[in-house]
């Protein structure tokens, strides 16, 4: 059996796709992309080359994205100050536009399944474009973008998906320098279904706990656990 290496190109139009490196799954193998470009962008997956369909081998997918110098349109989560949800929770993104045109689409890539669709159901209105989505593969990501067939792209926004009853409210797009980040652990009942502030919690910086608190917002942890 062979183990191949995957590459699907990011870009507007069909996603061509090109076979790397093949080799002896004995073997193993590495690839290296440097110095990185836009031409590199893409979803690299590493898997079987299908010679032996009843040996089972799981699909790796990653996704190379080089961010664009400046972008005409802003993607961003609407109605909550996150990018973590829980198990079946529905959040909706939605991209700010630079004008009218009808031909921007709104993208998802799932690391679980490694593909790249629209997002289904999208919404247009004046100058934007949404699309409400029910998060579904616990503990996988998924990255968002709006592109139109000029290969002009919105910034990318990774969801995470988790099954835990814990999320972190932080910043869904990059700050600035300098400024204020306020962020806050959320608790969701598995009764009530509702979410609240108001627990014990620790606060952890690069896997080190920096504060315990009961509910207060804290300006630099990135990531929580309920005590």
């Amino acid at each position: 059996m062979d183990l191949q290496l995957v590459w699907t190109k990011l870009g507007p139009g069909e996603r061509t796709k090109k076979v790397l490196v093949s080799q002896r799954a004995s073997k193993g193998f590495s690839y290296t992309l440097g110095p990185v470009t836009h031409e590199h962008q893409g979803v690299y997956t590493c898997g079987a080359d299908g010679t032996l369909p009843d040996v089972y081998v799981h699909d790796w997918h990653e996704i190379v994205w080089v961010a664009d110098d400046s972008q005409r349109a802003s993607l961003d989560v609407i109605g909550h100050n996150r990018t973590q949800f829980l198990h079946n929770e529905t959040f909706t993104v939605s991209c700010q536009l630079p004008d009218n045109n009808t031909q921007w689409k709104l993208m998802r890539f799932d690391d679980w399944l490694g593909t790249i669709t629209e997002c289904p159901n999208q919404v247009s209105s004046e100058r934007s474009l949404s699309c409400s989505v029910r998060s579904g593969y616990p503990w996988s990501d998924e990255v968002y973008w709006c592109e139109n067939p000029a290969g002009e792209r919105s910034n990318a926004l990774n969801i995470t998906q988790t099954v835990v009853t814990v999320v972190m409210e932080s910043p869904s797009l990059p700050v600035l320098e300098g400024e204020d980040v306020m962020l806050r652990c959320l608790h969701r009942s598995r009764i009530t279904k509702e979410f609240t502030s108001n627990f014990e919690a620790f606060y952890y910086k690069n896997g080190r706990p920096i504060d315990y608190t009961t509910g207060s917002n804290f300006f630099t942890p990135e990531s929580c656990d309920q005590n």
